[in-house]
C-alpha cells in the first residue's frame, strides 16, 4: 500500500499542509520542533484511529482552533481508497470516513495501515512492563478483531471484580459479594485465557522475525530471544513476584490452537486462571486490586541469553527495538497481503553508519517509508528517495535523490 497524498488542517503546528508522497523512501528535513513528528503523526492517526504520542485528541487541535481534519489518498492492491478523520473539540466528536462512508474511528479498519517507530520505543526493551504489554496488544489487536473484543472484556470483568474487591476490603465476607465475586472470577478467566493463549502463540512468531531482523541490523553473531512471563501461572511465591516464564515447551502447549480468531478456549488453561484467583483472593481483598492476570504480564528480551535491559548496550537496545517494529510490520505484511507503512522518527542519530546503512536497507522492502530527521550524518539516501525540508508547520519539496 502507499499513501499518495496527506492533507492535514488545525493539526499541531500546521494550519493547512496538501502534500504528495514519493512512492518508495520519504525524508523530513528539519530542524527540531519544526514539525516533522506531527506529520508522520498525523499519518498514524489516519492509519489507527489514534495517535502514538498524545493522551487526549483535543491536544492534536491547533491552538486557537476548533477541531482538525486528517485526509489521506491510499493506494492498495484493490483499488484507491480515501480517507477522511474530522475531530471537532465542542461538543466533542471524532468521526473517520472511508470513501465517504462513516466507519468506527476508534479502530484500524480504513484501509491504511503504519507502523510506527519513534525515540520512546526504547521503552520497548528496557522500560516497564506496561509499554511491552501495548506493544502486543497494539499488533494482536490489528491482526485479531476477536483479540480485541476479548480486551474489552477482559477490561470490564477486571474493573468489576477490582470494585468488589474494594467493598469486601475491611470488613466481614459477604456472602453475597463473595458470590458476585466469584461470577465476575469466572467472565475474567473466560477473558484471560483466550488473550494468555494468543500472546503467547505471537511471542514464537514475534522471537523468530525479530531475531532475523536484529541479525540483519547488528551484523550477526549475537542471538535476539523474547519470552513471554504470564502472571501468576508459573512458579510462587518470589518467582510470581518475578514473573517466572514457562519453559519453551509449556509455552509451547499454551499457544496451542491459538489461531488469530479461535472461538473455543482450553478449559485447561481457564481453570488454571480460576485456581489462581481462588488462591491468591484473600490477598486481593487486603489490596484492592486483582493481581493475575495479563494486566499484569510480562515479556523479557534477551540477547545471547542475557536481559538485554541489564547487559545489552545503549546500541544494542536500540537495534533490539527496531527489531521488533520490523517484525511487527512483516506480520502485518503476511496478514493483509500488502506491506504497510514504515514510519521512522530520529532513528539516525544514536545508530553509527554501518547501522544506519542496514537500517535504510532493511526498512525499504516493499514498504513506503517516512524518515524523520535533523540531519543526515553523511548517509546515503536509497535511490529514488523524495526529500522535504520542513521549518515551522511549512514543507516544501527539497528533491529526489538518484544516487
Amino acid at each position: 500500500m502507499r499513501l499518495e497524498r496527506l492533507r492535514l488542517q488545525a493539526f499541531r503546528n500546521y494550519g493547512a499542509v496538501d502534500l504528495s508522497w514519493g512512492p518508495a523512501f520519504n525524508v523530513l528535513l528539519g530542524p527540531n520542533g519544526a514539525g516533522k513528528t506531527n506529520l508522520l503523526e498525523g499519518i498514524a492517526l489516519l492509519a489507527t484511529g489514534r495517535s502514538p504520542r498524545a493522551v487526549r485528541d483535543p491536544e492534536l487541535v491547533q491552538w486557537g482552533e476548533s477541531g482538525y481534519l486528517v485526509w489521506g489518498r491510499v493506494a492498495r492492491r484493490a483499488g484507491p481508497t480515501v480517507l477522511e478523520l474530522r475531530y471537532r473539540l465542542a461538543p466533542a466528536e471524532k468521526r473517520l470516513r472511508v470513501d465517504g462512508a462513516e466507519v468506527a474511528s476508534t479502530v484500524a479498519g480504513g484501509g491504511l495501515q503504519a507502523v510506527f517507530f519513534s525515540p520512546e520505543d526504547l521503552g520497548l526493551v528496557r522500560g516497564a512492563p506496561v509499554q511491552r504489554r501495548r506493544f502486543a496488544d497494539g499488533l494482536l489487536a490489528q491482526l485479531s478483531a476477536t483479540y480485541r473484543h476479548l480486551l474489552l472484556a477482559f477490561g470490564r470483568a477486571l474493573a468489576q471484580r477490582n470494585q468488589v474487591l474494594r467493598e469486601l476490603a475491611g470488613r466481614r465476607l459477604d456472602a453475597e459479594l463473595v458470590e458476585v465475586l466469584t461470577a465476575w472470577d469466572a467472565s475474567l478467566a473466560d477473558a484471560a485465557a483466550g488473550i494468555i493463549r494468543r500472546r503467547a502463540a505471537l511471542t514464537a512468531t514475534l522471537e523468530a522475525r525479530a531475531a532475523g531482523h536484529y541479525a540483519g541490523l547488528a551484523g550477526g553473531g549475537e542471538r535476539l530471544g523474547l519470552s513471554y512471563c504470564p502472571a501468576g501461572l508459573w512458579g510462587s511465591g518470589a518467582m510470581q513476584q518475578a514473573r517466572a516464564a514457562p519453559t519453551r515447551a509449556a509455552l509451547a502447549e499454551l499457544a496451542a490452537g491459538a489461531g488469530p480468531d479461535a472461538a473455543a478456549e482450553p478449559p485447561v488453561l481457564r481453570e488454571r486462571l480460576l485456581s489462581v484467583l481462588e488462591v491468591a483472593r484473600r490477598d486481593d481483598i487486603k489490596q484492592g486490586a486483582t493481581a493475575a492476570g495479563p494486566h499484569r504480564d510480562e515479556w523479557r528480551v534477551w540477547l545471547d541469553g542475557s536481559d538485554i535491559r541489564s547487559f545489552g548496550s545503549r546500541g544494542q537496545q536500540r537495534c533490539a527495538a527496531l527489531a521488533l517494529r520490523l517484525a511487527e510490520r512483516e506480520l502485518l505484511a503476511e496478514a493483509s497481503g500488502e506491506a504497510p507503512l514504515l514510519l521512522l522518527d530520529d532513528v539516525l542519530s544514536e545508530l553509527d553508519e554501518e547501522r544506519r546503512r542496514r537500517l535504510l536497507s532493511l526498512a525499504g522492502r516493499d514498504s513506503q517509508v517516512f524518515l524523520a530527521a535533523t540531519a543526515l550524518h553523511g548517509q546515503a539516501l536509497p535511490p529514488g528517495s523524495t526529500v522535504f525540508a520542513v521549518e515551522q508547520g511549512r514543507v516544501r519539496p527539497a528533491g529526489t535523490e538518484v544516487r
